[in-house]
């Protein structure tokens, strides 16, 4: 089903060589201010009476659990992480007035073509246009866009350096 677009898959040596030495570090101020907005509603349910009492708490309720879904996502596909470099194969404004959707390909450790999409405002790529991929290695259906991470981001490490063989350090004269 998706050899078909195999061919369709560009290549960027640039992007590929940038996500050689990435590694995923947790964000500290994201989740903290995400919480911040969890705990608005239930401190106005606090002060309001009646019904709009209810209708914060199932808000705050809500959006708590939208954003512990989306942190088990991205733990997820974290835990047993590769990037990648994908290609756009479509680009679509949705019927809001400023976001667009995405669908792209990417080969996969497996050395198979997946495909993913993703929803976001029209600052996305556009079709035929790379983009880095991150996924995780044993379900490449796992897939997110590297600028999609809200609890995670991503620095750049120096090259893997060798140990140094134990005999350089010995402290015998």
């Amino acid at each position: 089903m998706v050899y078909r677009y195999q061919n369709a898959l560009l290549e960027d040596d640039g992007l590929c060589q940038k996500l050689q030495f990435l590694h995923p570090v947790p964000r500290r101020v994201i989740p903290i201010g995400l919480g911040c907005v969890c705990a608005v509603p239930f401190l106005l349910a606090r002060l309001e009476g009646g019904i709009g009492k209810y209708v914060f708490i199932f808000f705050g309720c809500l959006v708590a659990i939208l954003f512990a879904a989306r942190f088990v996502q991205e733990h997820r596909i974290v835990r047993k992480w590769t990037a990648t470099v994908g290609t756009v194969l479509l680009f679509r404004k949705s019927g809001q007035r400023r976001g667009a959707q995405i669908k792209y390909a990417f080969k996969g450790s497996d050395g198979l073509v997946h495909l993913g999409s993703a929803t976001a405002s029209v600052r996305l790529p556009r079709e035929g246009t790379t983009l880095a991929i991150v996924y995780r290695s044993d379900i490449p259906s796992l897939s997110l866009l590297f600028s999609q991470f809200w609890f995670y981001e991503f620095s750049q490490v120096g090259a893997r350096e060798q140990p140094e063989p134990p005999e350089l350090h010995s402290t015998e004269s």
